[in-house]
């Protein structure tokens, strides 16, 4: 069920690649890509989505739960899901008047995390401020966010941790706006450039790093493009030369109606569907 875990991370928004930095793809990017996602269940006046998963012999994940319901003024969209190895789970998603992420709380037996969203006048992010608990051994855990750009790009983010913790991120942006490097430094310590590549529709490509296995820069994320938006998404787990390949589906709305997951000797890892229904 590696995939149908892959899932649950993705449907409860918690990074796959959480120790890597990318900070630019999951802040900003991944942020707009939640908020396209809204205004397509806005148009579309969608008020519930029953997600379903099945294996690699096509018969439904064990104990799989997945189910999204959407508030009728769609100020909030809340997720709950749960299988056979993973604890249910809540997510709240909170979004303003304008579909722009505000606060998500992310709950369940072991776990509570709180994020709030800030944006500035021209309505890019602000601050992210994210405060984690971990129910049994009461740890709690702050992470700050604090985002500074100049023309309209992305120059600069300091990320506070647990309230002294400081790592700087510096961002270089190509001539048509495109943000193309990805420079981290902590306790003065250069950490590994992240790099972004766009097609000539200026949309996301790659996301490539330095990969010490293989002594080389390798992509960690690799994005296909359809009418309808991502097509496809290859994703490399950190220090694996293995990955799995999503092909997603859409509808006739413009809505996604189905991922599939394939490992990397083609074979079919999971398939997840998206049953909608109206308020």
């Amino acid at each position: 069920m590696i995939c149908s875990r892959y899932f649950l991370a993705l449907i409860l928004m918690l990074a796959a690649a959480s120790g890597r930095s990318q900070y630019y793809y999951k802040d900003i990017l991944d942020t707009r890509q939640t908020q396209l996602t809204w205004k397509s269940y806005f148009a579309n006046k969608v008020g519930k989505v029953d997600i379903l998963s099945t294996e690699r012999n096509g018969e439904a994940t064990p104990g799989f739960e997945c189910t999204q319901t959407v508030s009728r003024d769609y100020h909030t969209i809340q997720t709950f899901t749960k299988s056979a190895d993973v604890q249910p789970s809540i997510l709240q998603s909170f979004y303003d008047v304008n579909g722009r992420l505000t606060k998500t709380v992310d709950t369940s037996d072991a776990y509570n995390s709180t994020t709030i969203y800030n944006y500035n006048a021209e309505g890019e992010i602000d601050t992210i401020i994210n405060t984690s608990l971990e129910t049994d051994n009461k740890l709690m855990t702050s992470e700050k966010h604090i985002w500074t750009y100049k023309e309209g790009k992305a120059v600069l983010m300091i990320k506070i941790k647990n309230g002294s913790d400081t790592t700087v991120m510096n961002f270089t942006a190509d001539e048509k706006g495109n943000i193309i490097e990805e420079r981290s430094v902590h306790q003065k310590e250069n950490l590994p450039a992240v790099y972004y590549y766009y097609d000539n529709d200026q949309r996301l490509t790659d996301i490539v790093r330095y990969n010490e296995k293989a002594q080389r820069l390798l992509p960690d994320y690799i994005f296909g493009y359809g009418p309808e938006g991502i097509a496809s998404m290859i994703f490399v787990p950190a220090g694996s030369d293995d990955y799995e390949r999503w092909i997603y589906e859409y509808d006739s709305r413009g809505l996604k109606s189905a991922e599939t997951c394939f490992n990397k000797r083609k074979e079919i890892m999971a398939k997840i569907i998206y049953r909608y229904s109206s308020q």
